[in-house]
């Protein structure tokens, strides 16, 4: 007559297990983010990751303080 739950129960607990085990293996990038390489702006040291292209730091440069060049506020930009 009565069939238990005890076996979807059991079958809930190893998929949530197994589920558990998956996120754990991807963890988290924030090891990744902190560890990686920043271009800091000189003038208000502003820091933009490593990736960011020249365009971009220019506008910065511009629109925050004109007055200062992008060659001083990214000394050795290309490296």
């Amino acid at each position: 007559m009565g069939g238990g739950n005890g076996c979807k129960s059991a079958a809930k607990r190893e998929k949530n297990a197994e589920k558990a085990a998956k996120a754990a293996k991807k963890g988290s990038q924030l090891n990744a983010v902190a560890t990686q390489k920043m271009r800091i702006c000189k003038k208000c040291y502003t820091q933009y990751p490593y990736t960011a292209k020249e365009p971009e730091l220019r506008s910065h440069c511009e629109n925050k303080h004109p007055d200062f060049k992008f060659e001083q506020s990214f000394p050795g930009y290309p490296n």
